[in-house]
């Protein structure tokens, strides 16, 4: 892997948007799938299952590529990174998934790129353009509305509705410490084997929890496949396309990919789980892609002088 050109060159290549696209789908789609999931296993069970196939599934591309000698480049700091990114958030997330609907929970999610780019100001003294500060604004004006339209199947009331959104973001901000995490230890590391790293120290830490807490009534066929799904492409695939996206855009830039998820995860939850799409889901759609945008500075710009 090449150093983090943004240092010099902050554009955004078609590798790089095709990667950001591909990420928003495979994780939009997770929402779906621990939604159908998280019932049936509980979130430890599930989780510890979602990085045990990604670990698998990582591993076997290390082989494939031929590069499985390199697991050892910094793998703890990269073991570490995956109980942040992966382990913690993953299973505060399934718990949130037991109450919330899919579209609403990835409207959480989307708070991420705030917590990172906050952590990033206060630990590593990042400095954000002007136009990705509007573009981050811009993305939360989005996330505020969408929120507003799922808020009627989103009701949850009471201190335990407080405990389940605190939940959700709380997963959020280990996912922002994470990104600013790997920007600094890990930006020199081949992408696929700083994946392949988190999803092991991920499962490691959640073997123990998963073997205590496994459900003891059978599982139906559609949950095992919606469980295989999340770790092979949501878990497995997809940090592979995240840490690629950390090295080659940085992780102010390659975090704002959860503005973008919500939307994915909204038309899933309709198609398949029949949950309520509102005309104001629309229009945050276009609020939260135009944030994104911004973000990721893809509007062309006039060369400077």
């Amino acid at each position: 892997m090449t150093p983090d050109h943004t240092a010099n060159d902050p554009s955004v290549t078609l590798r790089d948007v095709v990667d950001y696209v591909l990420l928003s789908i495979l994780w939009g789609a997770s929402f779906l799938f621990m939604r159908v999931a998280a019932p049936e296993f509980g979130p430890f069970a599930l989780m510890g299952l979602r990085c045990f196939i990604g670990a698998v599934t990582l591993v076997a591309l290390l082989c494939w590529f031929g590069q499985l000698k390199r697991l050892n480049e910094k793998q703890t700091t990269g073991m570490v990174v995956g109980i942040l990114n992966s382990a913690i958030p993953f299973v505060l997330l399934g718990y949130a998934a037991l109450f919330m609907a899919s579209g609403t929970l990835s409207i959480i999610n989307a708070t991420a790129p705030f917590w990172s780019a906050l952590i990033g100001w206060i630990w590593l003294k990042d400095v954000l353009t002007r136009w990705q500060l509007v573009g981050l604004l811009v993305g939360f004006l989005g996330v505020v509305v969408l929120m507003i339209a799922q808020s009627k199947s989103a009701a949850i009331g009471g201190i335990h509705g407080v405990i389940v959104v605190g939940a959700g973001l709380l997963a959020t901000a280990f996912y922002g410490l994470s990104a600013n995490v790997a920007k600094r230890h890990l930006q020199n590391t081949l992408p696929l084997v700083n994946a392949a790293n988190s999803q092991l120290g991920a499962s490691l830490v959640l073997i123990l929890p998963t073997i205590l807490l496994w459900p003891s009534q059978p599982i139906d066929g559609s949950v095992w496949l919606s469980v295989v799904c999340l770790g092979v492409f949501s878990t497995g695939v997809a940090y592979l396309l995240y840490f690629r996206l950390i090295g080659r855009i940085g992780a102010a830039k390659a975090v704002t990919v959860v503005f973008v998820i919500p939307l994915v995860a909204v038309l899933l939850g309709w198609l398949v789980l029949s949950e309520t799409v509102y005309f104001s889901t629309i229009v945050a759609g276009v609020i939260i892609i135009a944030g994104s945008t911004l973000s990721l500075q893809l509007l062309p710009r006039k060369a400077s002088s």
